[in-house]
């Protein structure tokens, strides 16, 4: 019997979030600053993402944070993951979506044409996640 490997690389680009949440495992904080970033460049975020192809196991990409969709290099990883050859079905974004209503209409444009996957990580706040996942979806 065969068994098929695959491994999930977390690229961790921000630890800033827009929430504050107390049992947060990624030690993310609404207090941080951008300079605590882990990865804060396109070329970091290539040079990771250069590694993670060099495995010889079919692996993915989970780009997260912190909240990866107010990181000011956020645009710019995607770019990277448009410039380099690894495909774009093996890369996810991990975000708790709240800031996907203050993004403009061009951005979303581009999250929907590379047909990215987006996990929503729910947290129990008040919000219609079920409203954000149809909105996403269509």
């Amino acid at each position: 019997m065969s068994t098929s490997s695959f491994l999930h690389y977390n690229i961790v680009t921000t630890l800033m979030c827009n929430l504050k949440c107390k049992y947060c495992l990624a030690g993310c904080d609404a207090n941080l600053t951008w300079e605590s970033d882990p990865i804060k460049t396109a070329k970091s975020f290539k040079h990771a993402v250069d590694l993670i192809k060099e495995s010889t196991i079919p692996s993915g990409i989970s780009i997260q944070g912190g909240e990866p969709l107010i990181s000011p290099s956020f645009w710019k990883f995607l770019s990277v993951i448009d410039t380099i050859d690894y495909p774009s079905d093996k890369v996810c974004i991990t975000t708790n979506g709240l800031a996907f209503n203050k993004l403009p209409l061009n951005k979303l444009e581009l999250l929907v044409k590379r047909d990215i996957p987006i996990r929503i990580s729910k947290y129990p706040i008040e919000f219609n996640y079920n409203k954000l996942e149809s909105f996403i979806k269509n």
